[in-house]
C-alpha cells in the first residue's frame, strides 16, 4: 500500500512509519502491506478516509465502517445514508469505487476481502451519538430504562426524532414534544 502525505492523512501515514519503523523509498511515501498492518484502529482509520473520499461526492454519510480480521482475510462491512434515501444502485456503486480505489492504491493486492455495504435499513438501532443528528425527522421507538412517570409510566414511546442537542433527544409524538435525556434511553431504533 502507499500512502502519500498529505493533510487528510499525515497523522496516520506517520503513525505507521513509526509504529513500524519503516522506511520511505521517497521523501513523501510510505509502502506497507495491509497484513503488516497489525493495529484494526489504523486499519479503519485508513479505510474509512479513502470510504469518504468515494461517499462525499455522492452526497452519502458514512452511517458504520466494522472492520474485522478472519480466517479467511478482511471482512469490511459499510453502512450509509442520505436522507433522501440510499438504493441498491447507491451500494453498488460505493462498493464499486471504493474497489477500484483499494485496488488503485495497492493495498489489497495480496490480502482477501469481503466488502458488503448497504443501508442502515428500517429498524436499525443508533449505536452513536452522532446518529440522533444524522435520523432527525425520521420515525423513531424510544426504549427507556425505567417507566417515567411524567410519561404516564411509559417505558416505550413512538414518534417522530425532532431535535437532538445537548444530550437530550426531542420525541415528537403525534405534536406533543418530550425531552427525554440520553441518560435515561435504554435503546433508540428507527422505526420504519
Amino acid at each position: 500500500m502507499t500512502l502519500g502525505v498529505s493533510s487528510s492523512n499525515i497523522t496516520i501515514t506517520l503513525y505507521i512509519a513509526r509504529f513500524f519503523c519503516l522506511k520511505s523509498r521517497t521523501a513523501d511515501s510510505f509502502f506497507i502491506g495491509v497484513s503488516e498492518i497489525r493495529s484494526m484502529e489504523i486499519l479503519e482509520k485508513i479505510l474509512r478516509a479513502e470510504l469518504e473520499k468515494v461517499c462525499d461526492p455522492l452526497d452519502l454519510d458514512i452511517v458504520e465502517l466494522f472492520v474485522k480480521r478472519g480466517k479467511n482475510g478482511l471482512h469490511i462491512k459499510v453502512i450509509i445514508y442520505r436522507g433522501s434515501g440510499v438504493t441498491i444502485r447507491d451500494c453498488e456503486k460505493v462498493s464499486n469505487l471504493f474497489n477500484s480505489r483499494l485496488s488503485m492504491l495497492g493495498q489489497f493486492d495480496n490480502e482477501n476481502y469481503n466488502l458488503q455495504v448497504s443501508s442502515p435499513g428500517l429498524y436499525r438501532e443508533l449505536r452513536d451519538t452522532c446518529e440522533y443528528s444524522l435520523f432527525l425527522t425520521r420515525p423513531v421507538k424510544l426504549i427507556l430504562k425505567e417507566p417515567d412517570p411524567s410519561l404516564g409510566n411509559a417505558v416505550c414511546l413512538t414518534g417522530i426524532l425532532e431535535a437532538y442537542k445537548d444530550n437530550t433527544v426531542v420525541l415528537n409524538e403525534n405534536g406533543k414534544l418530550h425531552r427525554i435525556p440520553l441518560s435515561r434511553i435504554k435503546k433508540t431504533k428507527l422505526n420504519g
